[in-house]
């Protein structure tokens, strides 16, 4: 329901005069949860997509690579300072 208010934030360049107003909106609709859920996500086709990597070594450093960006995903979504 507040997508147009959104809207008219975003489309009028009232993003800084509006912010706190913008995070109780997204934090309504569990924005942040999502967007977690979404990144898991991108990380598990990832890892799927390199078993077929031949090359042990090289599988093995990509998905250090693809984990390790992600940080300690488990504290983000317990963390509410960023809410």
């Amino acid at each position: 329901p507040e997508r147009n208010e959104l809207v008219s934030f975003v489309d009028g360049g009232q993003i800084d005069s509006n912010a706190d107003r913008i995070k109780e909106i997204l934090n309504g609709i569990e924005t942040r949860n999502f967007l977690i859920w979404a990144v898991l996500k991108e990380r598990e086709q990832a890892l799927e997509a390199l078993k077929s990597c031949p090359d042990a070594e090289g599988r093995e450093a990509l998905e250090a690579y693809f984990t390790g960006m992600l940080g300690d995903i488990d504290l983000l979504e317990q963390t509410d300072g960023a809410k």
